[in-house]
């Protein structure tokens, strides 16, 4: 391992740490923008973010999924590389976003499990989220979906295809358990599981609590005051090619604050981080603007 990924590894360790007091607005920030300095590419990142003393501490000898997740993002990587247009938004550097969230999330697991919280997760869940994490836009071409859940289900495909080539079982759990976490991330189904878990969150499955974390996942830096602005005005971009009036809204001020107000931080997790209170920072400094 490089010098340079050896000090990618310590850096993730120390945001780790770090996350385990509650962080600002900017703290988010400024952990994003630590992430993004790397200058690794994704292959790379979930490599070292492999390495990093969260995940490490949850592969034993047995545990088939290090080089599941490390073996899917070089796949992911070979793939966007020979893309003639890889998408604005919906690039390899999104894919770093989402797997970092996700592991800022589970890093939280101790903190919340001190309190019986019924997010607290085993790290077989925590694994099944990895890989969803890293595989969701898998194969995403930057248009919109012109049929249900397009794009998810071409990611759904790719990887289970991944899988097979892998020669896990037809019948293992991680299937079903992948097509139902990636179809969460379409966004004709986020007002539904926003509204079942602030609603009825004693009825919540294992499954919502994994979709739940895994929007979150995809959604955060979305979501953040200022890196968020960066990442709508390439989603406009991206959208420009297939759905300039979705692209016009996206870019708008109230656009962005539709987007704000579509999100939601639920999991114990993205409280114990800070996210809830993140997301009204930025839906207030939008609100501002406008007046």
């Amino acid at each position: 391992m490089s010098a340079n990924q050896q000090l990618a590894i310590a850096a993730l360790n120390q945001i780790f740490i770090n996350s385990h007091a509650k962080l600002s607005a900017e703290d988010f920030e400024h952990i994003f923008n630590q992430a993004a300095d790397l200058q690794i590419s994704f292959s790379d990142f979930i490599q070292v973010l492999l390495e990093s003393t969260l995940w490490s501490e949850m592969a034993d000898d047995q545990n088939i999924f290090k080089d599941l997740c490390l073996d899917l993002s070089r796949e992911i990587e070979a793939h966007n590389a020979q893309m003639a247009y890889e998408p604005e938004y919906h690039s390899r550097k999104h894919f770093i976003d989402v797997s970092f969230t996700m592991s800022l999330l589970i890093s939280q697991n101790q903190l919340i499990g001190q309190g019986n919280s019924p997010w607290n997760l085993t790290p077989l869940d925590c694994w099944h989220l990895l890989i969803a994490a890293i595989g969701h836009d898998y194969g995403h071409n930057g248009t919109v979906n012109f049929i249900a859940s397009q794009q998810e289900l071409n990611s759904i495909a790719k990887i289970h295809q991944f899988l097979k080539k892998k020669n896990i079982p037809e019948n293992a759990a991680i299937y079903g358990l992948t097509r139902n976490l990636l179809l969460s991330t379409d966004p004709i189904f986020r007002p539904g599981i926003i509204e079942k878990a602030m609603q009825q969150p004693s009825s919540l499955t294992l499954e919502d609590r994994l979709s739940i974390l895994l929007l979150e996942s995809d959604l955060m830096a979305s979501s953040l005051p200022e890196r968020g602005i960066e990442l709508g005005n390439l989603l406009s971009l991206e959208f420009e090619k297939s759905n300039p009036k979705m692209a016009g809204i996206v870019a708008s001020i109230p656009g962005r604050l539709f987007f704000l107000k579509s999100v939601a931080f639920i999991s114990d997790q993205a409280k114990s981080l800070g996210a809830d209170l993140m997301l009204k920072q930025s839906i207030l400094r939008v609100e501002n603007e406008i007046h």
